[in-house]
């Protein structure tokens, strides 16, 4: 019965600790106000949960292709290194390149760059909510 209790607490740790990895990942997005907002941004304009995007797994197409997306305009957009970009997500600096090399190829398709707009949009809509309540609490 002891080595089934043991097994049976093994197994509960095992399945909390992505939960656990999410946080630290999501903490450390926090710790960067711009990397934040735009995964924020992506999240809202691929309709995919921020965590989804965090989580340890590759998770479904539209998933992986959010995270891709994300980690491309983090390097991109804010100018983080790759290597920077890796940490936030949790993931490894190669697995990165690759996101980046696959949305330049994919940049030739008008539908991806009018996502990327839309993602430029919706964080440009965001500062700018943010800048108006600081604005109102002067």
């Amino acid at each position: 019965m002891r080595n089934r209790d043991r097994d049976t607490t093994s197994l509960c740790r095992s399945e909390a600790a992505p939960e656990g990895r999410n946080r630290i990942r999501l903490r450390r997005l926090a710790r960067d106000p711009g990397a934040l907002a735009l995964v924020r941004s992506v999240a809202i304009v691929r309709d995919v949960a921020i965590e989804e995007l965090l989580q340890a797994n590759r998770g479904g197409a539209t998933v992986a292709r959010s995270r891709q997306l994300a980690m491309y305009l983090v390097h991109v957009l804010l100018g983080r290194r790759q290597d920077v970009v890796a940490t936030l997500f949790g993931r490894d600096r190669t697995t990165v390149s690759h996101a980046c090399h696959l949305m330049e190829d994919r940049r030739d398709d008008p539908s991806v760059e009018r996502e990327i707009q839309q993602v430029e949009h919706c964080l440009a809509t965001q500062r700018g909510a943010v800048n108006a309540e600081l604005n109102d609490v002067a």
